[in-house]
């Protein structure tokens, strides 16, 4: 394979800044998610029947904990959404969705280990293979994640509607 490594290193330039600017925005949709959970476990407390079982604090900081964090945030978001359905969840997104962040995490895993390990031509293209994939696994759990953020927030909005009770005004947050 002839290169141009003039082209080459343009090319990487490129991807560079286009990884920075991702991940830039990586990091502020991160902390805006972690505040919705700590928001919306913060309301399911205002429920009072016994769910989540989890302080807000612990339900958004779970996520940063290695192993904890892949199964414990579906567990905590499904009671959440059960608090505010007050049943049993019967939701297909919420599966959805821990799927599609347990598969982006795998994904996430093997990209980065055949990207830092990638020293010839042909390793750098199964790299971008699964540079590739890794970014579709990611588009896959950003839909998911916003299915799964509307439901559950659609569920919240339902309960304060239906029990209009005035006294949670103080507590509740509408998102």
């Amino acid at each position: 394979v002839d290169v141009n490594m003039d082209e080459a290193g343009s090319l990487l330039v490129h991807l560079f800044l286009i990884n920075v600017t991702q991940l830039g925005f990586s990091i502020v949709l991160g902390i805006l998610f972690l505040m919705w959970v700590y928001r919306m476990c913060r309301n399911a407390h205002c429920v009072g029947d016994g769910k989540p079982t989890v302080s807000p604090s612990w339900a958004a900081g779970v996520y940063l904990i290695p192993v904890l964090n892949m199964w414990k945030p579906y567990l905590i978001m499904k009671e959440i959404y059960e608090a505010f359905r007050q049943r049993p969840s019967d939701s297909k997104v919420l599966p959805l969705w821990w799927t599609a962040w347990v598969l982006s995490s795998a994904v996430g895993c093997f990209t980065s280990h055949y990207m830092s390990r990638a020293e010839t031509v042909g390793e750098l293209l199964v790299a971008s293979r699964w540079a590739i994939a890794l970014d579709t696994s990611l588009i896959v759990l950003n839909v998911a994640a916003a299915l799964m953020i509307y439901v559950v927030n659609e569920a919240s909005v339902e309960w304060y509607e239906v029990t209009q009770y005035n006294d949670l005004g103080v507590y509740w947050e509408l998102v």
